[in-house]
């Protein structure tokens, strides 16, 4: 990497740790050491004053007491030895990462072995239930030898009767696929379920697809006899069991990112079940409707603080009289 290259990491770093929204100079070490001599301040400067920061410029290259520009003839021993930990901890990160790709990629080079075909893009499509009332679907994404949970997407889906799982799983395919290009497709799709499931998810796509010419391999996940981790069936379009071993790492592979699509799913429900307890605890109290209980959590932010308001400051909201708030400290007594 080209020294240039080096200063501006080092100060995208800077402007990411210590001034990523947040301009308190109270949190800012006393020194900042490199690996590297930045000789160049003007450089330097520029590149803040780029980014618009001019109190960056100021802190840290007003003096000399905020950055120590290391040079090896200087250096006291001291600080060589904090430059040679973070050196080694950097190649320890670098390595980490390299190791973790290449496993992933051994991973995928097994899977595409076993389904003989090319996968970059995978996709897994989970239906869960909040309490037999609610029925969301969860679509996780794989691409690049690593999950991208900044792509991964949940459907509420309000035209479904309770525990349908096969309408479910036909809606999920509808919203997720309907404005997709050919190219954005994955290479293959996951469905958490047994053949029925894996047979209405194609169905789905047939009917919104037809005519699409990179068309995914679907395969369903199975769970295992008595439910048992690691016993889990893969489940090709025809009915067909893959045979994998426990111990298969392309296997493994199918298995986290269907945890993960588990994992998401849950985290949305606990969402959805927090905010709905929130309204249904508040509407519980004599006197308090939509717009009161609206008004209250915007003033306190959650149940919780509203708990252990004063009468003086539920008071402060509008439209919550004196008895009203009495009503509220009295109802949060009882329920504790």
């Amino acid at each position: 990497i080209h020294k240039n290259n080096i200063v501006k990491i080092i100060i995208q770093f800077l402007l990411q740790t210590y001034f990523n929204n947040n301009f308190n100079t109270i949190n800012l070490p006393n020194k900042f050491l490199f690996n590297i001599i930045i000789d160049n301040k003007n450089e330097s400067s520029n590149l803040l004053t780029e980014q618009r920061l001019n109190f960056i410029h100021k802190q840290l290259f007003s003096t000399r007491n905020n950055i120590i520009f290391l040079n090896n003839k200087a250096l006291a021993e001291e600080y060589l030895q904090w430059k040679k930990l973070a050196e080694d901890n950097a190649i320890i990160a670098i390595e980490n990462k390299i190791n973790k790709t290449e496993l992933q990629k051994q991973k995928i080079n097994l899977l595409q072995k076993i389904l003989a075909i090319k996968i970059n893009h995978i996709e897994c499509f989970d239906i869960s239930h909040l309490r037999g009332e609610k029925t969301i679907a969860s679509c996780v994404v794989y691409k690049d030898y690593k999950l991208q949970k900044n792509l991964h997407q949940k459907f509420n889906l309000t035209n479904i009767n309770n525990g349908d799982d096969y309408a479910a799983i036909f809606e999920a395919i509808q919203l997720r696929y309907k404005d997709n290009t050919t190219e954005n497709l994955p290479q293959l799709i996951l469905i958490d379920g047994g053949f029925g499931q894996l047979k209405s998810a194609i169905t789905s796509f047939n009917f919104l697809c037809k005519n699409s010419i990179n068309k995914p391999i679907f395969l369903g996940i199975a769970k295992g006899e008595n439910r048992k981790l690691g016993k889990e069936k893969i489940i090709k379009e025809n009915g067909e069991v893959i045979p994998f071993k426990v111990d298969n790492i392309a296997f493994n592979l199918l298995l986290n990112i269907r945890d993960e699509a588990h994992y998401f799913a849950i985290s949305n429900h606990r969402k959805l079940r927090d905010k709905s307890r929130q309204n249904f605890t508040l509407e519980n109290i004599k006197g308090i409707g939509k717009q009161k209980r609206q008004a209250l959590l915007i003033r306190f932010g959650n149940i919780q603080n509203i708990k252990v308001a004063t009468l003086e400051q539920l008071t402060s909201v509008k439209g919550i009289s004196v008895e009203l708030a009495n009503n509220i400290i009295n109802f949060f007594k009882v329920d504790s």
